[in-house]
């Protein structure tokens, strides 16, 4: 078990990449905090985790707000101990792909609050505990909307913007004590139109949608995660 005895915090765990995250890491031997906006949320994958022989906890909270994320370190530390591995994987693209100039703001505040002020706040709860305690991971979830115009202009802005945060973070004297990993993930480009590419192109996409909805790519981006927890610098994941 490559997590063995490891504490693992991860947000956005009520399904997709955050759910078959959770499960991976618990069967690799950590013990989760699943982080949901609810517990309800996120109780089936606890549920899951201890049905194995694992241990997790549920914790709901809101991640754009500091006092949550300071509950979510305090509650982590007190059930299962000082968190090894954060993994900042809530996500939210309220934005219905629409036109730069027909964003609604509040539509548009909530997605810059959830990708990256979200991971910002829980880094500033859990890392100091990290380097109290001798080290740590921390990984974000950014997208290839990073890099090319492939969602909405909250979401790309935003995400492209976690990557620097996360560059930063790298390269603080505090974070010197910690690796920090960046993971690209290729979920972000499901879904785009696909009328303009050659029929080839377009079934093998439809190929790689079928693969991620059979969790088969979730697990393996769950799975470069416990790879490579410890071994800081950055991870591009693409299709």
């Amino acid at each position: 078990m490559r997590l063995k005895d490891k504490v693992a915090i991860i947000t956005g765990t009520a399904g997709g990449m955050g759910e078959a995250s959770a499960l991976l890491f618990a069967a690799e031997g950590a013990k989760v905090a699943c982080v949901d906006l609810t517990e309800e949320r996120t109780a089936h994958v606890v549920e899951k985790i201890r049905a194995a022989g694992g241990e997790a906890i549920a914790i709901g909270a809101d991640v754009t707000r500091f006092a949550d994320a300071e509950r979510i370190a305090a509650r982590t530390i007190a059930e299962l101990g000082v968190p090894n591995i954060l993994f900042n994987n809530a996500g939210a693209d309220t934005e219905n792909k629409q036109s730069i100039l027909n964003i609604d703001e509040a539509a548009f505040d909530r997605v810059v609050e959830v990708n990256l002020k979200g991971p910002w706040l829980m880094i500033k709860a859990v890392a100091p505990h990290m380097i109290e305690n001798g080290g740590g991971s921390i990984i974000n979830t950014t997208s290839i909307s990073s890099y090319i115009a492939a969602s909405s202009a909250g979401y790309s802005a935003s995400k492209a913007g976690l990557a620097a945060l996360t560059r930063i973070a790298a390269v603080l004297p505090e974070g010197g004590v910690f690796g920090v990993l960046l993971a690209y993930s290729v979920l972000a480009v499901l879904g785009l139109g696909l009328g303009a590419w050659s029929d080839d192109a377009r079934e093998r996409f439809s190929l790689l949608r079928a693969s991620c909805e059979r969790m088969d790519l979730l697990m393996e981006h769950g799975a470069l995660g416990v790879w490579d927890w410890e071994e800081g610098g950055s991870i591009r994941l693409e299709g």
